[in-house]
């Protein structure tokens, strides 16, 4: 994947895709997969926004049934099962764990009821049936965790993912199937369409340099930067985002191998505790934001709050602050809604098309990123696209015990690599493995702390567009936050 900025200027597009988090990645994913002509901008860096500051789930989404969003989690399960099934290399079954307290907002019978209905949504779905855990087998899964009015809990199914490498994964896709894609690109004005085109003005932000972009449709799949994009257009148009502040820390060791899903102590709100690369991930807050989305941070009193709620599931464990080794927050956006707490705002998504005929997609869950994509497309281009299908694929590989242990004599590398490379590639480490043969000191390890190696940071400059530091290190490699 090679970042040609000049082809851009020479070409005319079926379709621009400006925004390159996981729906406009998916969005050129599939329109290069149909034949169209699609050339995909992205200001920052692919996957910098929204796209990485989650809570790493791929999951129906437990919750929402208490909103009797009943389609959407019906979906979200369909595309849990059939991302399991398409990239095993980046999404895990996992199972999670709701302890249930007598003084908890939600009696077991409801815990129970839902998980049930859960389980009935998925259909031929299911990747793992729910059960009841006594109170013996939830301290067992959960150690550590509050015993003080402890029922027993439920456990139940759902998947993690590298949220970053998944949309990565799909630019890469699309790039493979004839998408002209380039990060590090901001789109500054849109003229009115002329002769069926429209002219885009964009600029290199590497080199400051501008040039133009002819397509025929174009589409803004900007996340939280929707409505600042859609008044460049229009000045006096009605706000059509809600954006609310996600935080996530991490805590430098693993609690347990399952995650858990806990109702807050604080406001009945419910957030996760989840293993993530050999430490916890915890989160996340859901609280309304009005900032420039450039700006958005984690401020101490959400670090405070999950801080707390952590340390009462956990009493025993005696979690200080100093066990807190990173963070980050993301805005969700999210259709506009004020009726209703940001917790309880739809995850559903919609577009919307301007009097000049540009294109906004709002709102959605990632777990249906790909149907969020098919939709849009059925929309911009007349239903041509019909029903998402199989053919929707991306770097799938599950090697056995065997298959690794000859690479690893192979190349000489240690299985406990050759897996790690594996998971973060696919199928596609034969290329990083091509690189060790070649030159067998980039098998080294980039230091004694993790299981990458120098090959990794030569590729994700050569073959995944990484222009920065940050990155290879956030988003081609996941080593920090």
């Amino acid at each position: 994947m090679i970042r040609d900025i000049a082809q851009f200027s020479e070409k005319r597009y079926d379709l621009l895709i400006v925004g390159g988090g996981i729906n406009g990645a998916a969005m050129a994913h599939l329109a290069a997969l149909k034949g169209k002509r699609v050339a995909l901008l992205e200001k920052q860096d692919f996957a910098s926004g929204t796209s990485s500051k989650s809570t790493k789930l791929v999951h129906g989404g437990l919750r929402y049934l208490e909103n009797f969003e009943f389609a959407m989690v019906s979906q979200a399960l369909k595309e849990r099962y059939l991302q399991l099934k398409e990239s095993p290399h980046l999404v895990k079954s996992l199972g999670f764990i709701i302890p249930i307290y007598q003084s908890g907002s939600r009696p077991f019978w409801k815990v129970k009821l839902g998980v049930f209905l859960y389980d009935w949504l998925c259909g031929k779905y299911s990747i793992g049936s729910s059960r009841p855990l006594t109170i013996k087998e939830v301290q067992h899964f959960l150690p550590g965790v509050k015993t003080e009015g402890l029922k027993g809990g439920v456990i139940y199914y759902d998947a993690q993912m590298d949220d970053a490498r998944l949309c990565l994964d799909n630019v890469l896709r699309a790039s493979e199937l004839g998408a002209d894609v380039a990060n590090y690109v901001e789109v500054k004005t849109v003229d009115t369409k002329e002769q069926e085109m429209f002219y885009v003005r964009a600029v290199d932000q590497l080199t400051g340099k501008e040039f133009d972009v002819k397509a025929k449709k174009v589409v803004f799949t900007a996340g939280p930067w929707t409505d600042v994009l859609r008044r460049r257009e229009d000045a006096t148009c009605v706000q059509k985002i809600r954006t609310t502040k996600g935080v996530h820390l991490i805590l430098e060791d693993q609690i347990s191998k399952h995650a858990m899903f806990l109702s807050s102590e604080k406001d009945s709100r419910m957030f996760f505790v989840v293993p993530y690369r050999g430490q916890t991930l915890v989160g996340t807050t859901d609280t309304d934001y009005s900032g420039n989305p450039d700006d958005i941070q984690v401020e101490e009193q959400d670090l405070e709050y999950l801080f707390n709620e952590v340390r009462t599931a956990f009493p025993s464990l005696n979690i200080l602050r100093k066990n807190i080794v990173g963070s980050f927050a993301g805005l969700r956006p999210l259709v506009f809604n004020k009726d209703h707490s940001p917790s309880r705002t739809s995850r559903e998504h919609m577009f919307l098309e301007s009097s000049s005929g540009l294109y906004y997609l709002i709102g959605g869950k990632y777990t249906t990123y790909r149907k969020i994509a098919n939709d849009c497309l059925n929309r911009i281009f007349n239903n041509a696209f019909g029903e998402i299908t199989d053919d929707f694929h991306l770097y799938a590989s599950q090697l056995n015990k065997i298959q690794i242990a000859e690479l690893s004599r192979e190349y000489k590398l240690e299985k406990v690599i050759v897996r790690q490379l594996e998971n973060t590639y696919g199928h596609r480490m034969r290329a990083v493995l091509d690189l060790v043969r070649e030159n067998s000191s980039l098998g080294e390890r980039i230091c004694s702390c993790c299981d990458v190696i120098k090959a990794q940071i030569r590729f994700a400059k050569q073959e995944e567009m990484a222009q920065k530091k940050e990155d290879i290190l956030s988003r081609r490699l996941s080593l920090s936050s």
